[in-house]
């Protein structure tokens, strides 16, 4: 699906009715892992360089102080364009008092085999009782991981599907460009089930739905299911994100 500022979705917050056995609200205090695969749209992106010298675009993000999934890119020394994946959130420092920005994040199209013209293989995993993310691109084979002390709470934070937020005029992060497919889950990664769902999503829901109370799916979608107003949670939890409309809301066009 092509996402700009018209095609951001967003997840609610809370159960009341239980329609959903496995919630994103609380997902920072348990095992998950993310698997998305995405191309950004570079004619895009490099407008914005070229206008304000920087672009942030979250595939899968918490607002606030921002935490998730983004695609990035700026202009750095001798005006070199850099552009990168990242995974970022916000942990308080206890000796500092202060609460500090952390992040793990690839560069790319830095050699002359690497091309724009493809898509992204994204592995996120996070491992609770080690307090430690890591983040994979398939493709590439790069990986990196993270250790981190204590995450802020994000627990009163929407979650956003294609922005950080469109609540706030400030910090959007819009991304823009295609998101093939997402799956999110409450337990740490499994290699095997990521390969399939980037080789054969079909096959990939099949296995997912029969192993649906270990595997803790919160959402899975191709973004071909929708109406107007959703997506389809393809994953057997019934998580549906909405499309975001300032005037369903409240907010002023």
């Amino acid at each position: 699906m092509i996402i700009n500022e018209n095609t951001v979705f967003f997840f609610s917050n809370g159960d009341r009715y239980g329609l959903h056995e496995n919630n994103i609200s609380d997902i920072i205090n348990d095992d998950f892992s993310i698997y998305c695969r995405f191309k950004p749209d570079f004619e895009e992106i490099d407008r914005q360089i070229k206008e304000f010298g920087v672009y942030n675009g979250a595939l899968l993000a918490k607002n606030g102080k921002h935490f998730g999934l983004f695609f990035n890119a700026y202009v750095g020394e001798e005006g070199v364009i850099h552009k990168e994946i990242s995974w970022s959130f916000w942990s308080h420092d206890i000796e500092l008092g202060t609460d500090v920005a952390k992040s793990i994040g690839f560069g790319f199209f830095t050699c002359e085999n690497d091309s724009e013209d493809r898509y992204f293989d994204i592995i996120i995993n996070h491992n609770l009782q080690k307090k430690e993310f890591t983040m994979i691109e398939e493709i590439s084979g790069k990986f990196e991981t993270l250790s981190y002390d204590n995450i802020i709470d994000y627990s009163d934070s929407y979650t956003w599907i294609g922005a950080a937020t469109l609540i706030s005029e400030d910090h959007q992060s819009i991304f823009y460009g295609d998101i093939d497919k997402m799956h999110i889950q409450r337990t740490t990664v499994d290699l095997q089930y990521a390969k399939e769902f980037f080789n054969d999503y079909p096959s990939f829901l099949e296995k997912i739905y029969g192993y649906n109370n270990s595997l803790k799916n919160v959402f899975s979608s191709d973004f071909k299911q929708r109406t107007y107003y959703k997506l389809k949670d393809m994953s057997g939890n019934g998580f549906h994100p909405v499309l975001f409309k300032k005037d369903w809301v409240g907010n002023e066009q």
